[in-house]
């Protein structure tokens, strides 16, 4: 440790516990202490706090408090009442229809109709060929001659 700031960045990373400090810092850290007014002084108030930490116990919540003032807005709010079933034609919305299948129905009708649409023809095939190109190259070569049939 060459300087303040970096003992002090120590301190804060590893706390006041040299135990927890790496073993090569620990040696650089006491003598620093013991050289360095300003390092005694921010090792001190980091021991004084961490001394703070160990010790602290949060006090229990008071939800008796709580409890009440939830009851008293209960209280404030009227009851709803339960809703009464919808009979007839207001009862059945075109939403509830077509919500759940809507999106299968649009994709199968897209597929039906891209399946109606011809297939693309590449531009090495002419109008009078029937099969491509790709597809005569590895069917009618003989490999163990290296001739044709």
């Amino acid at each position: 440790m060459k300087t303040l700031d970096d003992f002090k960045e120590h301190v804060d990373l590893y706390s006041a516990d040299l135990s927890r400090w790496p073993q090569d810092l620990v040696k650089p850290a006491l003598q620093m202490i013991k050289d360095d007014r300003g390092a005694k002084e921010y090792f001190d108030a980091a021991l004084a706090l961490d001394d703070k930490l160990r010790r602290y116990a949060p006090k229990e919540p008071a939800l008796e408090a709580l409890e009440s003032r939830i009851l008293s807005e209960i209280r404030k709010t009227p009851q709803q009442q339960k809703p009464q079933a919808v009979k007839g034609p207001a009862a059945l919305r075109k939403a509830w229809l077509f919500a759940p299948g809507g999106g299968l129905l649009a994709a199968a009708i897209l597929g039906f109709i891209i399946g109606l649409l011809p297939p693309q023809q590449g531009a090495d095939v002419s109008p009078d060929q029937s099969v491509v190109q790709e597809q005569i190259i590895g069917g009618d070569v003989d490999t163990d001659t290296g001739g044709l049939f």
